[in-house]
């Protein structure tokens, strides 16, 4: 390694640690397991998940022989796609949280949610956390998502990547209807 990227690296990790984007482990939290994402629980007790897409609307349940749709097993790939998400949900930190004090001017439709076009829940089993996610625009480089959950007033930027498993999942429990 040059000794200028060494020293780009470590800027990069103080800059990090300094802007409060490295990982804080808390103890009594999901964040003690390595979770930080949206969904305030371990990926392998979310128990359904339902997708809502303007008209559609397809509920996912997992049980003790996997997860399934109207009662129905879903394929091996699906499952796997699924189980994908559960971990992304898990997992997958905000990139930046805006708080109510600093959209005060900004309205829900500059974001994309004044009629939202898609949304997420996951359920935890035994009266676990319960998280309802609702997607908006992508951000203008179209990397970034605008994530909200259902109830907190904050606003979340989150990588592309969320939406973009969230909408695969979405679109092949579509294509078994």
């Amino acid at each position: 390694m040059t000794r200028a990227a060494t020293v780009l690296a470590i800027g990069y990790l103080c800059l990090m640690a300094f802007g409060g984007r490295l990982p804080h482990k808390h103890e009594d939290s999901p964040h003690s397991e390595g979770l930080y994402g949206l969904h305030e629980g371990k990926p392998s007790e979310i128990a359904v998940l339902i997708f809502t897409r303007e008209n559609d609307e397809f509920r996912v349940v997992h049980d003790d022989s996997g997860w399934r749709i109207n009662a129905l097993p879903v394929n091996e790939s699906l499952a796997e796609e699924i189980e994908a998400l559960t971990k992304m949900l898990a997992r997958a930190e905000p990139v930046r949280t805006f708080h109510p004090e600093d959209l005060a001017p900004v309205k829900d439709q500059d974001y994309g949610f004044k009629q939202l076009a898609f949304s997420v829940a996951a359920e935890s089993r035994a009266d676990g956390p319960k998280t309802w996610l609702e997607f908006g625009y992508s951000t203008p480089d179209q990397s970034l998502r605008y994530v909200r959950k259902r109830g907190d007033p904050a606003l979340y930027v989150m990588s592309g990547f969320l939406f973009e498993q969230t909408e695969k999942v979405h679109e092949r429990l579509a294509s078994l209807n």
